[in-house]
């Protein structure tokens, strides 16, 4: 499925699905960040929450209600147990490039280091959607991701970077956009997802 195809069918289902759930759950994420230590956790909640809600859009015939957007615990533990994997991993990279830091320039550093977030995110992206659609295990989770980049490596890191583009125009409208920009971005993750994860059937969401 074309990207161009993915992004306006997620705006469709966005508007068409109770885009008002998806609007109530970004701004408790955006109030929650400003909340120091607990905001935290309960950011990290709701984004799970929103990725979740996100599937739910894409495949649901109806639209989504509030109380339908919340998945089984024991995803939250999971994506929590690969998000720190997938932030060793990213250290692990990251720290040897910082002491070389007298052997290249500032620029050259920071450019090496964003480069190796972007590549992670990229790779790692879908997990979360793995185990909140299919109730996969982390680390088999952690591999789908990396399956889909692996078959699809160019129309990956574009999605990435038209989901970024989406957030920044949404940042411009004053920051009051990223209030639709957001969840559009969750929903337009969930259709790529479910568009071009390795296994084509459909079950039921946990």
């Amino acid at each position: 499925m074309p990207l161009s195809t993915i992004w306006s069918q997620a705006w469709e289902k966005f508007w068409n699905k109770n885009w008002s759930v998806g609007v109530l759950l970004t701004l408790g994420l955006s109030l929650l960040s400003l909340i120091p230590v607990v905001g935290v956790i309960l950011s990290f909640i709701l984004s799970v929450v929103l990725n979740y809600y996100a599937l739910q859009v894409w495949r649901s015939d109806a639209p989504v209600e509030f109380g339908q957007a919340f998945p089984p615990l024991i995803s939250y533990a999971k994506i929590l147990l690969g998000a720190l994997i997938i932030g060793l991993i990213g250290g692990g990279l990251v720290l040897p490039i910082f002491y070389m830091r007298e052997l290249m320039s500032v620029n050259l550093l920071f450019v090496l280091a964003g480069l190796i977030i972007f590549v992670g995110v990229v790779t790692f992206y879908f997990f979360s959607y793995f185990i909140l659609e299919r109730e996969a295990g982390v680390f088999e989770a952690l591999r789908g991701s990396l399956t889909i980049l692996l078959q699809n490596p160019g129309k990956s890191i574009l999605f990435i970077l038209t989901l970024i583009l989406v957030n920044l125009l949404g940042l411009l409208a004053l920051g009051v956009g990223l209030l639709v920009a957001q969840p559009l971005g969750y929903i337009g993750g969930a259709g790529f997802y479910l568009t071009h994860r390795p296994d084509s059937s459909s079950p039921k969401l946990a």
